[in-house]
Formats: C-alpha cells, sequence, structure tokens
C-alpha cells in the first residue's frame, strides 16, 4: 500500500540522516530495503574493529576506528538521503511506513526501547575503575554484565564474577569474584582461603611488575572446590586482611572477593562491604569487550 506525500525537503532529510541515522532517514523517503540494509551494516560494523584489533590488523585504537566507520556511515546516510530527496518532486508516491508517526515510532524503538530493553533484561555495560580484580580484569576494560544470568531463585555458583550492588556502600555497583556460597565458612589464613574449613589449591605461577610504588605480585592459580580455576595475585601473606575470622555466609547472601587479594575492597570487610544478599545481584561477567591493556577482544573463559 502507498500513499501520496508532498515533497521530502532535502535539507530536512539531511538533518534527519544526521541526528537519527541512515536507516531512519531511509524510511522517512520510502527507502524501506535500504533501511534494513544500513542497520545491517552498522550491526556488522560495531565488532569489526575489535577483531582487527585482536588479530593485530588495526594501527589505532579500536574505539576510535569504530568511531571513524560510524561516523563514515552517518554521512554516507546523509548524502544519500539527500539525494533521493532531490529526486522526489511534487506529490511522490511514498511506502505506507514513510508517514511521519511510523518513523517516529522506529525512533523509539531502536533509539531508546531496544537499549532500554537491553540494558534492563538481557546485558549491561561497566567500566573497570580500578586495579582490585587483576589480573583478571585490569583498569579501563570494557565489558558486558548478563543480567538473565541469575534470577529471583536462582544466584551464582562459586567462582562467577558477578556484578552486584553493595547496601553498605549506598548502593554502588561492584563486580568481584563470588568464592562463599549461602552457608559456607570462609576465611583467609596467611593468604590463603579456607572454604568450609579445607584450603583451596594454589599453583605458584609467574611475578608480574605493577607500576610503582607496589612490589611485583606474585600470581597464582587458585582452583575452587566446585573445580573453576583463576588467576589471584598477592603482593604480601602478611596484609591486614590475608588472616581474618571465621564468616558464616547468612541464607540467601554470599561472599565476594577481588582477584588482586591485597588490593581489594570486598566481603572481608564486613562493616563497609558485608556479605552480598541475592537480591543485590545484576549479572555475571559475560565478556570483556575491550581489553585496555592488550588491545584486544577477550572473552570471558567460562569453566
Amino acid at each position: 500500500m502507498i500513499s501520496a506525500f508532498r515533497t521530502r525537503r532535502p535539507g530536512a532529510v539531511a538533518l534527519i540522516a544526521l541526528v537519527f541515522g541512515p536507516s531512519i532517514v531511509m524510511l522517512f523517503v520510502g527507502r524501506g530495503w535500504l533501511a534494513v540494509g544500513y542497520l545491517l551494516v552498522t550491526f556488522a560494523l560495531l565488532p569489526a574493529p575489535f577483531l582487527a584489533a585482536h588479530f593485530e590488523l588495526l594501527p589505532l585504537a579500536a574505539e576510535t576506528a569504530m568511531m571513524l566507520l560510524l561516523v563514515a556511515v552517518q554521512l554516507i546516510g546523509v548524502v544519500h538521503g539527500y539525494r533521493i530527496a532531490v529526486r522526489l518532486s511534487g506529490l511522490a508516491p511514498v511506502a505506507w511506513y514513510a508517514r511521519w508517526y511510523f518513523v517516529a515510532g522506529a525512533v523509539l524503538v531502536f533509539g531508546y526501547g531496544m537499549p532500554l530493553v537491553t540494558r534492563s533484561y538481557l546485558w549491561e555495560p561497566f567500566n573497570i575503575p580500578s586495579s582490585s580484580m587483576e589480573p583478571t580484569l585490569l583498569r579501563g576494560d570494557y565489558l558486558f554484565v548478563s543480567k538473565y544470568a541469575y534470577g529471583t531463585e536462582r544466584g551464582p555458583d562459586r567462582g562467577d564474577v558477578a556484578a552486584f550492588a553493595v547496601p553498605a556502600q549506598d548502593g554502588q555497583p561492584f563486580l568481584k569474584r563470588i568464592v562463599g556460597l549461602p552457608g559456607d565458612r570462609i576465611q583467609m589464613r596467611d593468604g590463603v582461603l579456607y572454604i568450609n574449613d579445607s584450603p583451596v589449591d594454589l599453583e605458584p605461577l609467574d611475578t608480574v611488575q605493577p607500576g610503582a610504588p607496589l612490589d611485583p605480585a606474585q600470581l597464582y592459580r587458585e582452583t575452587l572446590p566446585n573445580g573453576r580455576s583463576h588467576l589471584i595475585q598477592e603482593y604480601t601473606d602478611a596484609a591486614r586482611y590475608d588472616s581474618t575470622e571465621i564468616f558464616e555466609v547468612p541464607s540467601g547472601q554470599y561472599f565476594a572477593l577481588g582477584d588482586n587479594r591485597d588490593n581489594s575492597i570486598d566481603s572481608r570487610m564486613l562493616e563497609h562491604f558485608g556479605y552480598i544478599p541475592l537480591e543485590s545481584l545484576i549479572g555475571r561477567l559475560a565478556v570483556v569487550l575491550w581489553n585496555s591493556e592488550r588491545q584486544k577482544l577477550v572473552f570471558l573463559e567460562d569453566d
């Protein structure tokens, strides 16, 4: 079904393309297949710079390359939409989806609705502001958390890197590793994690050299009772929270530690951090989109 509309003014079309993108403007000028094509191209381009950086094929930062690609697509859409609008004259026949209210609905769905649904129910982006999860996550890393991984009755597994809001920190979100489940007895003894009175397996690895003034850290591979393993780092076995009391994890709550054991605010500090209620969980680490130090795409190693 088509309807007659007045001419799409080229200047207005170019402005719409600049503000809302080429897919929306192609709907506005009645070019549905082009709208779909621009949408597919945009989605295809998003991971391309990170993949190129992963294979060391990119001479500049992946984030910069992604922004340049998106700007290029936007400008191509401006020129393309303008040229189509120039060719439309008088009361040109335009497809039904070019009506203003359909285009406005598309703007709401693709510009606001889909990101809102994605962020609320599927994935949420995070940026790592500190070194508390080194060597697993580095300061400046960009990552996505899977929000559907946990529910009102399904909590994290031991070893999950989880995002959660901390009641003792006014609901501020943190990302730590879950080591204690409801009913567990957790204790640190001379830098070694004990779960239910048994030490976890620790395999010494190489040392790493962080920035001054800290001494080189010792890397360990820590293996939890369920067989999941990960890297941790320590500077000493005599730090303030390397030896603690026994923490008995309450029902419906969890115990979280940072992988950078001597430089992490976590559940060992009951008054300032404490246990993590199930209802405070946001989600589980799904993918590290951008690793700030190695400049590569890094996917979660899920045991």
